[in-house]
């Protein structure tokens, strides 16, 4: 960690990054509508989250916070109410992205350009 340049921005994909308490970073939280279970890796990065990202099901009503999302926040005493406000992406996101760029350049837009860290949850 003393080897980045904290000067420019850096994309750490995993839960890991946010159980590093002297990184100077935020955290960002992926958290898809359908999934099958959640590791426990994901509780310090839901706990040290700065921005929440809600990937919603095609099947599913429209912003409907995911059920493993609310379990795991009860499993952690976490009150919802103290999450970020969620960015929402539909179900086929990375499609309507366009380029790897586009997307960059999107999330960058909505989060801002300091994004350091990135937790993929569950």
């Amino acid at each position: 960690m003393k080897r980045l340049d904290m000067a420019r921005p850096l994309l750490i994909e995993g839960n890991s990054a946010a159980t590093v308490s002297t990184l100077d970073a935020k955290v960002v939280v992926i958290w898809p509508q359908a999934t099958r279970g959640v590791k426990a890796s994901v509780y310090p990065a839901l706990k040290r989250c700065d921005h929440l990202v809600l990937v919603e099901a095609g099947e599913e009503p429209r912003r409907r916070w995911p059920p493993t999302l609310r379990q795991t926040c009860e499993r952690l005493g976490l009150s919802p109410s103290r999450l970020p406000e969620p960015l929402w992406l539909s179900a086929q996101w990375w499609k309507e992205a366009g380029t790897p760029s586009e997307l960059v350049q999107a999330l960058q837009s909505e989060l801002g350009q300091g994004l350091v860290s990135a937790a993929k949850a569950p």
